[in-house]
């Protein structure tokens, strides 16, 4: 599962980053703030996030990087 829409613009995310803001978007769980282990699990064909460090498989925000010490 990836997010295909920024959610400041509405348009369209190429790779995660939107090419109009320049945002940066990611998925982070947020029972354990987990932004880089996931997995994808496919429940009777809907696809899902799993956190892949605490397996929670329902809460999840969309974080938005905008500093180069947030991606490092």
């Amino acid at each position: 599962m990836t997010f295909m829409i920024c959610p400041r613009c509405s348009r369209e995310l190429e790779d995660g980053r939107c090419p109009l803001c320049g945002g940066l978007f990611m998925p982070s769980c947020s029972q354990c703030g987990n932004m880089l282990v996931f997995e994808e699990v496919d429940y009777n064909g809907i696809n899902m996030l799993r956190c892949g460090v605490c397996s929670n498989e329902t809460d999840f925000e969309i974080r938005s990087l905008s500093s180069q010490s947030e991606l490092s």
